[in-house]
């Protein structure tokens, strides 16, 4: 397998997402009243694309401008 690591992308007192990353790509994604930034993961990982873990640490941007396909 590998190593996973997560990376916070978004955390208020009322919600949040995790993402998790393998070997640098995006595998999975934990959200807890986060609608938007679930489907966003969602359809990234069923078409095969990811979001980059340096640029996820941008909790300003909004997480479906940083989905991008798989090299």
């Amino acid at each position: 397998m590998g190593l996973v690591s997560a990376k916070p992308h978004r955390t208020d007192a009322d919600r949040c997402t995790v993402l998790y990353y393998r070997s640098g790509t995006l595998i999975a994604a934990d959200s807890v009243n986060h609608p938007r930034d679930h489907l966003t993961v969602k359809r990234a990982l069923a078409s095969a694309a990811t979001i980059d873990p340096v640029r996820a640490a941008d909790r300003a941007a909004p997480l479906k401008t940083l989905v991008t396909p798989l090299r």
